[in-house]
């Protein structure tokens, strides 16, 4: 089994350290759990957390100069409620405080007052229990976990697709069944696309954590590994990994690596609608009287004089509010 990594932090500071622990784990044969990839579930957000520990091989707790989110009851901060998880269940854990002295902060990423002092208690506790590593940038704590992580994780062999599919046919089975469970699991799959690609909608964006606006979905046939009753039928890209879908489009087939992903709310649809849209529909008219000649066409004038108004079928006309809008700004003319 893969070992599982949780990162814990604060998010608005220290996001671009996140970012960038992402990427280097990317290399490594790793599951990472994280609130980026959270979404949109129904239990409390610290529940969520929590539970991800609980699932979690090696906690990663990054403290800057917030506390961030406080429970209301316990009045400690999620982070430090992740760390005492971690530390219950006998998790290995990783601890990186940043650096005081030579780090560049900004004024609005620092607490003062009595979140402050919480803040330099939970630290020290840290600093007594445990070898902590320090970092001065995301730059720095990316190139410190590179080198613990060469210890601790075995590398991703190179792009090797060579393996076959029964460990992602085993996944793809039980993701069906134990969705939650293996959620954020990544495996291997051979897919073609079955349609043009298409904006994904707002709701799916805030149900899975994508950028709306920066995110494409498009509908995929699994070619392997082939399970009974297979219900997942969308492929989700985002901006950054776009060339993907441009360049593949074509293919009668292609391997990617995917990640499945869970949410228990429901999404209505996929796609995305970024202007109002106006259509007319055809329909039964509801005041319609059998007893009565009926004329099937619609002519207003006479409509007017109330003449032939036992029409079997009326137009309605229906407006679908886009989710957003775009448009084109002019920047300049190459007319010479």
């Amino acid at each position: 089994m893969k070992t599982t990594i949780f990162i814990s932090s604060t998010f608005d500071d220290l996001q671009p350290h996140r970012k960038l622990i992402w990427e280097v784990l990317e290399k490594y044969d790793v599951h990472v759990l994280g609130m980026e990839r959270f979404g949109a579930r129904k239990d409390a957000p610290i529940d969520t957390c929590l539970e991800a520990v609980e699932r979690s091989d090696i906690y990663l707790g990054l403290i800057a100069h917030r506390r961030g989110s406080i429970h209301s009851v316990e009045d400690k901060s999620f982070t430090q409620l992740e760390y005492e998880k971690a530390a219950q269940l006998g998790k290995d854990i990783l601890i990186y405080l940043i650096d005081e002295k030579e780090a560049s902060i900004q004024y609005r990423d620092i607490e003062f007052g009595d979140s402050h002092e919480k803040l330099l208690n939970f630290k020290t506790l840290l600093k007594e229990k445990y070898t902590v590593d320090f970092f001065r940038s995301p730059e720095d704590l990316a190139q410190k976990l590179k080198h613990r992580f060469d210890d601790l994780l075995t590398k991703k062999e190179q792009e090797d697709f060579s393996e076959d599919y029964s460990y992602s046919t085993q996944i793809l089975e039980k993701f069906h069944l134990f969705p939650k469970k293996y959620s954020d699991t990544e495996i291997k799959l051979r897919i073609k696309f079955k349609d043009v690609g298409f904006p994904a909608s707002k709701n799916i964006c805030e149900v899975f954590g994508f950028n709306f606006g920066e995110t494409l979905g498009v509908s995929v046939e699994i070619i392997e590994p082939k399970i009974k009753s297979n219900k997942l039928k969308y492929l989700f890209i985002s901006e950054e990994s776009a060339d993907f879908y441009f360049d593949n489009r074509e293919s009668s087939s292609i391997e990617i690596l995917g990640r499945l992903v869970f949410s228990d709310k429901r999404v209505a649809t996929p796609k995305a609608t970024f202007f109002d849209e106006i259509f007319t529909e055809r329909k039964l008219n509801p005041n319609y009287d059998p007893s009565r000649p009926s004329y099937d066409f619609n002519m207003a004038a006479i409509s007017a004089m109330n003449i032939f108004d036992n029409s079997k079928f009326i137009t309605e006309t229906k407006v679908v509010e886009g989710e957003s809008t775009a448009t084109i700004k002019f920047i300049k003319s190459y007319s010479s």
